[in-house]
This record gives structure tokens, sequence and C-alpha cells, in this order.
């Protein structure tokens, strides 16, 4: 799938630069839900699991959305027209998954909740990492390791 190719400013208002880049960030939305039309004319698809991206849905089949959030975090004066729009965009999948547990010890917060969207369920916390036991092992120097990634 193409990419939003999206720029998140250095200094500055995040609200303000993703207005500027909505009409690019609608553009790869349509692309995007094109594309999942042309793969299921081309095969025999019958659900969709989209992780983040807005156009890959179909109402002809279940179509699943993987996300955090539920209630995008902004500006006090655009918080309520972002949450609309993402909502809005939301609305169009079947289920949405959220990759956390549901409450308020949850990781990513307010994040995850929304009381508006119907048929959110939560997977539980989602990692690659086994717990080990360091205490046992007592090869390790440290008890925590933190792995960040992203640009």
């Amino acid at each position: 799938m193409p990419g939003y190719n999206i720029s998140y400013p250095a200094n500055g208002s995040m609200a303000f630069s993703m207005l500027l880049q909505s009409p690019k960030i609608i553009s790869a939305i349509k692309r995007e839900n094109d594309a999942v039309k042309k793969i299921m004319e081309e095969n025999e698809i019958s659900c969709i699991i989209s992780d983040n991206r807005y156009g890959c849905y179909s109402e002809k089949i279940k179509s699943v959305f993987i996300t955090h959030q539920l209630t995008i975090q902004a500006p006090a004066g655009a918080q309520f027209i972002v949450n609309k729009i993402n909502s809005s965009g939301l609305k169009k999948f079947n289920e949405i998954w959220v990759p956390d547990v549901e409450g308020e010890n949850n990781l990513s917060g307010d994040l995850s909740h929304n009381h508006i969207l119907k048929s959110v369920y939560y997977t539980g916390v989602l990692s690659r990492f086994n717990k080990i036991s360091i205490v046992e092992e007592k090869k390790f120097r440290y008890k925590f390791m933190v792995l960040l990634s992203g640009a």
C-alpha cells in the first residue's frame, strides 16, 4: 500500500500541520480503497484486517481496523472536529481491535477510550517479547530494557 508521507513538525502546531496535510491524507486513503477494490476483484478475499489504514475496508466483507487511537488528543479548539473525522473513518469498519486492555489501567490512556463507537474489542497488550526471570538467570546486569523505534 502507498504510504501517507506525513511530515511532523519539529516546532509549531501538530494540529495545524495535520490540517495542511489533510488533502494528501485524504488522497492516500482514496488510493488505499481503490487498491483494496482491485485486490478484491483479482482475489477471493473473505476479511480485511487494517493496521491504521483508513482506506483498507470494503462494504462487501468483514473489515477490521486495528488502532489504539479511538480518541485523538488535540488542542481544545480542534479536539471535537479531529475526533468527529476520526470516528467517521472508524465507523466504516465492522470491528475495531484495540491492542490494549480496557479500563483505567491501560497503556494508551485516553487514546483508547471512545463511548460513541460500537464493536470495539480490546485484544490485550500485544508484544513479541517473552518475559524471562532475570533473578534466576543472574546473567543480566540490568533489570529492564527499553526499546524505542520510530523516526
